[in-house]
C-alpha cells in the first residue's frame, strides 16, 4: 500500500456536493472533477465527485430528468437516483 501513495502525484479526494430538485442544477465543482456517484444522503440529493482540492472552481450545469420525460441530444447521464414516487436521471452538457 505505501508503494502504491508514493505513486500519488496528485492528491484527490471524494468531496460531496448537495442540490435541490429542479429543472436545472448549477454546482461550482473542481475542475477536471470526475462524478462517481449521484444518490440521496438524508433526503437530500448528491453527487459525490473525485475532485483535486488545489484545482480552481468551475461552475457545471445539469439537467435533472424523471423517468419517461424527453431528453434532449448533447447530454451526458451521470447518474439516478430516488425521490419516491419519483426516479431522476441527472444529466451534463457534453464537453
Amino acid at each position: 500500500m505505501d508503494r502504491f501513495k508514493e505513486a500519488c502525484v496528485v492528491r484527490k479526494a471524494v468531496w460531496k456536493f448537495t442540490f435541490s430538485v429542479t429543472d436545472e442544477i448549477v454546482i461550482d465543482m473542481q475542475a477536471g472533477a470526475e462524478i462517481v456517484h449521484v444518490g440521496v444522503q438524508h433526503d437530500v440529493p448528491c453527487v459525490w465527485a473525485l475532485v483535486d482540492p488545489a484545482a480552481p472552481a468551475v461552475r457545471r450545469t445539469f439537467a435533472l430528468f424523471g423517468t419517461g420525460h424527453p431528453v434532449p441530444g448533447g447530454l451526458v447521464h451521470r447518474g439516478s437516483f430516488q425521490t419516491p414516487p419519483f426516479v431522476w436521471h441527472l444529466f451534463e452538457a457534453e464537453s
